[in-house]
C-alpha cells in the first residue's frame, strides 16, 4: 500500500539528508530510521486489520466493499499510481525549468 512507498522513501532520504553514506549514521538518524520501521510494523498490522474487517463486511453483507466504486486494493493502488505520477510530473518540470 502506499505507506509503505512513503515510509521507506522518508527513511531514505532522511539518511542521505544527514549522511550521504548508510555506513555512517547519526544518532538522529538512527533515531528517525527506527521511528520509520516502527511506523511500518504498525501499518502492516493497520493494513492487515483492515482487510480481514472488509472481508468480514463482504460475507456478511454478499457485496463487495468499494470506495468511490472500486474496490478497496484497486482503490489504493490508483492512489499510489496518482501519486507516482504527481511526483513525475513535479520531476519533470524541475528538470524543465533547469
Amino acid at each position: 500500500m502506499l505507506y509503505k512507498y512513503v515510509i521507506i522513501s522518508i527513511t531514505c532520504t532522511v539518511i542521505c539528508y544527514f549522511n550521504y553514506r548508510i555506513d555512517c549514521l547519526s544518532p538522529l538518524c538512527v533515531v528517525v530510521f527506527r521511528l520509520c520501521m516502527y511506523l511500518f510494523v504498525v501499518c502492516v498490522q493497520i493494513e492487515h486489520e483492515v482487510l480481514l474487517q472488509i472481508e468480514q463486511w463482504e460475507r456478511d453483507t454478499g457485496q463487495m466493499f468499494r470506495i468511490n466504486g472500486l474496490p478497496f486494493e484497486a482503490y489504493v493502488k490508483k492512489q499510489h499510481d496518482d501519486f507516482v505520477a504527481e511526483k513525475e510530473n513535479e520531476k519533470m518540470l524541475r528538470v524543465s525549468i533547469l
